[in-house]
């Protein structure tokens, strides 16, 4: 009496496989779709990564020009206010105001940096 074989992946082999072999198979496919995973994780922190270099060097280059931008109102305040006072008091000014509203942004930059600490909850 024959035994009738009703296809599938296993049509052309005369025996089904064993409890052993089939676990092979299953551990091998795994590994296989680990390594894929992997290499498309690798792959797609790298994309990203490349993506956070472009967008600091844009950022760079717009602290530069805002800084060049700030040089120039700085210029034009002392060249305006040099109309009206002398030149070191037009200097002075200028350069007073801009010290001040450093010294703000300073003071700002660390009130947020110390709500920004974990250990620190009391200040």
């Amino acid at each position: 009496m024959a035994v009738a074989h009703r296809g599938g992946p296993y049509a052309s082999q005369d025996r089904e496989p064993n409890l052993a072999e089939a676990a092979e198979r299953v551990r091998e496919a795994t590994r296989e779709l680990v390594e894929h995973r992997v290499r498309l994780a690798m792959l797609e922190a790298r994309e990203m990564g490349e993506r956070a270099a472009r967008s600091g060097a844009l950022f760079g280059a717009a602290g530069v020009l805002a800084l060049l931008t700030w040089m120039g109102l700085l210029a034009l305040g002392v060249v305006l206010l040099d109309r009206v006072w002398p030149l070191w008091a037009a200097l002075a000014v200028v350069m007073g105001a801009n010290g001040l509203l450093a010294f703000g942004c300073a003071l700002a930059g660390r009130r947020q940096l110390r709500g920004a600490s974990p250990g620190d909850e009391t200040s």
